[in-house]
């Protein structure tokens, strides 16, 4: 993720890498709201088997992730706030 913060008078770009978090980081970081949501989803029949398994077994989460662009998805989130999410996750 590239960053452009103002420093002394001047534009400074800093690339972040997003590696991967755990499960727990990314959970504290989007709330209790977003984790009840995200835990039922794992009731719904039509998810697919894959993505329940990802919500019940993932320990890590890595932001290329399919299934991280596919939860941003269901909870309404872009790519510019699920970067903000590992970002602010990575800092736990």
């Amino acid at each position: 993720m590239r960053v452009v913060t103002w420093e002394n008078g001047q534009a400074v770009v800093r690339d972040i890498p997003l590696g991967p978090i755990t499960r727990r980081q990314g959970r504290a970081v989007l709330g209790e709201d977003a984790c009840n949501i995200i835990d039922a989803l794992k009731q719904d029949p039509y998810l697919p088997w894959a993505m329940r398994d990802a919500i019940d077994s993932a320990t890590v989460w890595h932001r290329d992730s399919p299934e991280i662009d596919e939860l941003a998805w269901l909870l309404g989130l872009d790519g510019p706030q699920i970067d903000a999410l590992f970002v602010a996750a990575m800092a736990i």
